[in-house]
C-alpha cells in the first residue's frame, strides 16, 4: 500500500532528526544566549562623560 510505518522505527527517527538538526538547534541556543548575554550587560557600553571627546575637528592646514 505505500504507506509509512512509524510504529518500531521511532528510535531511527529520532536518531535522524538529532544528526541532522542537532547541532544547527544548538548553534542556535549559544547564539541567542551570547546575545542576550551581551545585551544584559551594562559594563560592555561606552559612555563618554564629555561629548567633546567625540567632536574630530580638521583644521584647514592638516586636510591636505
Amino acid at each position: 500500500m505505500q504507506q509509512l510505518v512509524f510504529k518500531g522505527s521511532e528510535f531511527e527517527i529520532v536518531s535522524f532528526y538529532m544528526q541532522n538538526i542537532a547541532q544547527y538547534f544548538l548553534f542556535g541556543v549559544v547564539l541567542f544566549g551570547l546575545g542576550w548575554i551581551l545585551q544584559n550587560q551594562s559594563s560592555l557600553v561606552i559612555e563618554y562623560e564629555d561629548e567633546e571627546d567625540l567632536d574630530f575637528e580638521i583644521e584647514e592646514g592638516e586636510a591636505e
